[in-house]
């Protein structure tokens, strides 16, 4: 009989590997920390774990491919110094414990930074570091940084992504990056765990409604008439859809059929009652006013 732990190891790791390919992977990200023990560049997993995330989500991506022949000394990017614009080179030794935020240390000569560069030493002095940080590597955009932005995010999945700019950061509540500053801004996505992103959030169900509104229609249209033309027809299309310029029309989005059809049944009655109570208005108002005419006729004539 077959293993069942065997088989289940087997489709476990198949399912790693397709996984793996619909995220654009060329290795599961559990495969990194042992490739990196393999080829001698760690000692163990458990330092494995410590390296550099940027440079493991670089490998798990395939932009840093590793093999027999690589070394602490493979290069893997070259450039020039942000402090004087000498050429530099930097290695998988130096990108091994390269911290991952440069935002502390830009303004001191990026004491952290995986590559010190020896011509800034030489004309600084030994006090000066001339670090400069190598970043942008799990974007497959390799770059020297000051530090100032260089901050790669840990708290994504599968070794995080960098974000740039020192002052982002990830939002423990919705996953967001967004710009935090230096005062610690809430993020604009949930307010910092006090709102909810609406688009993902099911409309209630119609049972739900717990009444119509009264003279929506007329609403509508009273408030509407105080636009712009243009607005106005904008608006008409917008609220009762293709037939709203002409006739009564359906409201899409605002008012289902049934609610449509009780609503602009009242404004109906409204407006007939209203005009009826207008029209004898208008008749005693103009038999007065010819009176008033008569009258006043009659005393020219008089005097």
């Amino acid at each position: 009989f077959a293993d069942s732990t065997t088989d289940e190891s087997h489709a476990d790791k198949k399912q790693k590997i397709e996984m793996s390919k619909k995220k654009g992977y060329v290795m599961a990200p559990s495969d990194v920390e042992q490739l990196l023990v393999d080829t001698k560049l760690v000692g163990t997993l458990a330092r494995a774990r410590e390296v550099n995330p940027c440079l493991k989500k670089a490998i798990l991506l395939g932009h840093i491919k590793l093999g027999d022949n690589t070394t602490k000394k493979t290069v893997i990017f070259e450039g020039s110094c942000v402090h004087c614009d000498s050429s530099l080179k930097c290695t998988i030794g130096n990108a091994l414990c390269q911290s991952t935020y440069g935002g502390s240390d830009y303004c001191d000569g990026g004491e952290d930074a995986g590559v010190k560069c020896a011509s800034c030493r030489k004309a600084m002095g030994a006090e000066y570091c001339g670090g400069n940080y190598v970043t942008g590597l799990c974007r497959n955009d390799f770059e020297f940084d000051s530090g100032k932005f260089h901050n790669h995010c840990c708290e994504c999945d599968d070794f995080g992504i960098c974000m740039g700019d020192y002052r982002e950061g990830h939002c423990p509540h919705c996953g967001d990056h967004y710009f935090v500053g230096n005062s610690g801004f809430p993020c604009p996505s949930c307010g910092g765990g006090k709102s909810k992103d609406l688009t993902k959030i099911s409309p209630p169900p119609l049972s739900a409604w717990d009444g119509r509104p009264d003279n929506a229609m007329e609403v509508f249209q009273a408030q509407n008439a105080r636009r712009p033309a243009a607005e106005q027809m904008i608006m008409n299309a917008l609220v009762l859809g293709g037939e709203g310029s002409g006739g009564s029309g359906r409201a899409r989005g605002v008012m289902d059929d049934a609610m449509f059809d009780s609503v602009f049944g009242q404004l109906v009655s409204q407006l007939a009652d209203a005009g009826d109570g207008d029209s004898d208005d208008d008749d005693d108002s103009t038999d007065g006013g010819r009176q008033g005419q008569a009258g006043g006729a009659e005393e020219c004539r008089q005097m």
